[in-house]
């Protein structure tokens, strides 16, 4: 075990909004799931998980679109995005690319470290990470809809090379206008 990452299932929304964003975490960590990272191999949210269109099987649940709330289809998949963050970030991959949100909708009660989340916008803001060390690992993801959590794993045949600690520190806090 080269690192672990959980993320908690924020419970807001209603019944409905709850269901089609568990039911878009678990089609997307369906794709996700097992997949193996090569040495120097570059892993790509959009690319792996797809366009999140209702065709692909996803369903309309919470986004943020320029600095608003709003629901859209694949809403809900910045949570396993923000998981993977955290954990390539721990296990020392090389983040190529990764956007923070516009807003910060959930304040003291976020899923997430202020500063440590990931956005997706397919075709737009995407999660690229590059297996930098000279070990394949194997990413495993899984959905925990009883337990509330996201939980991922980067496995390796060899001894994780580096050890990563991650601080966030507020530098300015900028009023909403």
């Amino acid at each position: 075990l080269w690192c672990e990452s959980a993320t908690a299932i924020p419970d807001r929304g209603s019944p409905e909004t709850r269901a089609n964003r568990i039911s878009n975490l678990l089609l997307a960590a369906s794709k996700i799931h097992h997949l193996q990272l090569n040495s120097g191999q570059i892993f790509g949210f959009c690319h792996r998980v797809g366009h999140p269109t209702l065709r692909n099987g996803f369903k309309e649940g919470p986004v943020f679109v320029r600095g608003q709330v709003q629901s859209g289809v694949g809403g809900g998949l910045c949570l396993i995005a923000t998981n993977l963050f955290h954990l390539f970030l721990t296990s020392g991959c090389q983040i190529l690319e990764r956007h923070c949100h516009s807003i910060d909708a959930y304040g003291g009660d976020r899923f997430y470290q202020l500063g440590q989340d990931a956005s997706i916008a397919y075709g737009y803001k995407d999660l690229i990470v590059r297996n930098s060390s000279a070990v394949a690992l194997q990413l495993r993801l899984q959905v925990l809809p009883e337990a509330d959590q996201v939980v991922s794993s980067l496995w390796g045949k060899a001894e994780n090379p580096w050890q990563v600690q991650v601080n966030s520190i507020v530098l300015q806090e900028v009023p909403s206008p």
